[in-house]
């Protein structure tokens, strides 16, 4: 036995994959000791399987990088890197899967929260998100997918670097019994709305869950997360279990259900032999094992004998879940028809149940106070809207019921028809198929291991290039804003103080022009008149004087200049009005510039709007979430009720919801006149 403090211990059933056989092998005849172990000082932990003899069989250290996979049938699987081979363990019932499962993946999440690579900035910047699943859930339920909105039960633990000595113990099972910062009580539950890329949610935390954590989650399906922020050296992990489920697209679930029947018909699985099998095998016997429920049940609390393991390749389906051998597919197609009998009447109940529950609706939404104000009168509005869709969805389904009746009529027969071919083919591709999935299986769990790798990388390369992105961009920005405050300095020097000069000393040197030309014969008469006028332009260039002091030694010269330019005035005025179309041409592109301006400041404000009613309508989805989980919470499927009980019911919704969505809307017109 190897030393070290022992954390979590139970009994298992060992397999282990032999390539040439192609096959899981058992071995031991009876169940080997299953421990967790942590080292002296608590910074390493390890896993040790062990016979009854207190040999070990196997070790394998417990890091970020190790994958413990469940599977049907309270089956766990993994792989060991020093030997490369492909192990499995059975448990003798889930409760004890899901707590070794736990144990593990709080172990990981210690050990992944002390290393160095969880906190590297250098690397990335972006969170570092570690998964693990301690349980399958529902089988027969769609995975989450992005549009879907879960509603889970939670359990945070937060912290930074700093605090990790405070926090964390030798034992990593204690995490559990820590201060939880968030944890959902009772009957309630957390919703998240997946979706794909950036979310606009502030807390970076449910912006992972929505937008990787929760995908592929079942009903009542359990992981444990564990989240770190480099950026503010931050971290989290967080228990949560999936309990509802709302869907975004519609769907048939005679649909589903031919999807599940094909899945099965076409996945294989990797038979596992006991060590007694293969002694009889040598002696030239054979064991027959049948693939049904009731025999591999039968195994998890008798001793082990020859059964399947599943293997870790997408679409394969366990022992509990498929059919004995392909001479069933003919009873998978009687039901299937008596399947297609059987859902008419549903799809009509379901029509009926809508009609009562939106019809007093719309009687109890009529007898509300005309004083709950606008807002209220909207959301009806909108509440009649989505009844009116919703009618017409249901036509819509029962027109594509009638259709999918008469196509799968038609691909019933065609079932049976290529029923007989399809075994025989079966049977000739089985075994090439068998020894190709023992190699995929093999080579799979290798890939897994390089897969994390170079997620890692990529991560750290997509940091580096959004850095430089980033940095790139600061620097073109700065550029942009130094040559815009140039322009506009150019602009507002050369046009305002320009123009308003020229347009003074042009009015005033056209009439100069205009007079000079018609009194060149009675100059000596007029000379009074120009010293006066050479005065007034005198007092002009005192007023441009307090104005700039740029355009004041401009009009000094000019003015001294004045007596000298009054013979060359019939020469100038040509280059006056040459100068004016320029000054012209010039005061049409600041006309431009200012037009230009006004569209971009109307673009900004339609923005601003499209961004408005976008909050808006992302608060009346919130609205219409709350009140269907409301809806679904108050009318279970199985129960029935009469008509009264559904009008109260529905009169006890709303006079819940019209409150809280009056006042979320007067804080949101609060905030947008804030914002204002």
């Amino acid at each position: 036995m190897a030393d070290g403090a022992l954390l979590y211990s139970c009994a298992v059933y060992l397999y282990a994959y032999d390539a040439d056989q192609g096959s899981y092998l058992q071995q031991t005849d009876a169940a080997v000791g299953c421990a967790l172990l942590a080292n002296d000082v608590g910074d390493s932990f390890s896993l040790l399987l062990y016979d009854t003899q207190k040999t070990p069989l196997l070790q394998l250290p417990v890091t970020p990088s190790a994958r413990f996979v469940p599977q049907k049938d309270n089956y766990v699987n993994f792989y060991e890197r020093s030997k490369q081979r492909n192990y499995a363990m059975r448990f003798k019932d889930a409760a004890t899967s899901e707590n070794f499962l736990t144990s593990v993946a709080y172990t990981k999440a210690q050990v992944f929260l002390h290393s160095t690579k969880a906190f590297d900035q250098g690397r990335s910047s972006k969170p570092i998100v570690m998964i693990d699943q301690l349980s399958l859930g529902k089988e027969d339920t769609a995975p989450l997918v992005v549009g879907d909105v879960a509603g889970i039960t939670l359990k945070k633990w937060q912290g930074t670097v700093d605090s990790r000595r405070d926090f964390f113990t030798s034992n990593p099972m204690e995490i559990a019994k820590q201060q939880k910062n968030e944890e959902t009580s009772g009957s309630e539950v957390r919703r998240i709305k997946l979706v794909e890329g950036e979310a606009r949610d502030a807390d970076p935390f449910v912006h992972v869950l929505a937008t990787e954590a929760l995908l592929g989650m079942q009903k009542m399906t359990k992981r444990l997360v564990t989240v770190t922020f480099p950026d503010t050296q931050e971290w989290m992990i967080a228990e949560m279990e999936l309990v509802k489920v709302k869907k975004n697209t519609r769907s048939i679930k005679r649909m589903a259900s031919l999807s599940r029947m094909g899945s099965q018909s076409s996945g294989l699985i990797a038979s596992v032999k006991t060590m007694l099998d293969s002694r009889v095998e040598a002696n030239g016997g054979e064991v027959d094992t049948p693939m049904s429920r009731s025999s591999s049940l039968s195994q998890q609390t008798a001793d082990p004998r020859a059964g399947y393991v599943p293997v870790l390749l997408a679409g394969l389906q366990l022992p509990g879940e498929r059919p004995g051998s392909l001479r069933s597919l003919a009873v998978e197609t009687n039901e299937v028809q008596t399947n297609v009998h059987s859902e008419v009447a549903p799809q009509s109940s379901s029509s009926s149940l809508a009609a009562k529950v939106f019809e007093p609706l719309k009687a109890s939404s009529t007898a509300l106070d005309v004083d709950v104000g606008s807002n209220l009168q909207e959301v009806n509005a909108r509440l009649q809207e989505a009844n009116g869709e919703l009618e017409s969805n249901m036509e819509d389904l029962q027109s594509q019921q009638e259709s999918l009746q008469v196509e799968n009529r038609t691909l019933l027969d065609k079932l049976q028809n290529g029923n007989h071919l399809q075994q025989e083919k079966f049977r000739l591709e089985l075994r090439g198929v068998q020894h190709q999935l023992s190699h995929t299986q093999e080579q799979m769990m290798v890939y897994q291991e390089e897969n994390f790798q170079l997620r890692t990388e990529l991560a750290a390369k997509d940091e580096q290039l959004a850095k430089e992105k980033v940095k790139l961009q600061e620097d073109m920005h700065k550029q942009l804003e130094q040559l815009q405050r140039q322009v506009e300095d150019e602009v507002r020097q050369g046009s305002k103080t320009s123009i308003e000069r020229m347009a003074t000393e042009k009015a005033a040197l056209e009439a100069r022009v205009a007079e000079m030309t018609a009194q060149q014969q009675q100059w000596e008469i007029e000379r009074d008149m120009m010293n006066k006028r050479l005065s007034q332009a005198q007092s002009q260039q005192v007023q441009l004087q307090d104005e700039t002091a740029k355009s004041q030694a401009t009009q000094n010269s000019r003015v001294q200049e004045l007596l000298s330019q009054i013979q060359e005035l019939e020469n100038e005025s040509v280059v006056l009005k040459k100068q004016a179309e320029g000054y012209h041409s010039e005061a049409q592109h600041l006309e431009e510039l200012l037009v230009s301006k006004d569209q971009e400041m109307a673009q900004m404000q339609t923005a601003k709007n499209d961004q408005e009613y976008a909050a808006l309508s992302e608060l009346f989805k919130e609205f219409m979430n709350d009140i269907y989980f409301h809806f679904q919470d108050a009318f279970d499927e199985d129960t029935e009720f009469t008509g009264k009980e559904i009008v109260m019911a529905i009169r006890k919704i709303l006079k819940q919801n019209t409150m809280d969505i009056l006042g979320k809307l007067e804080e949101f017109y609060h905030q947008q006149a804030l914002r204002h």
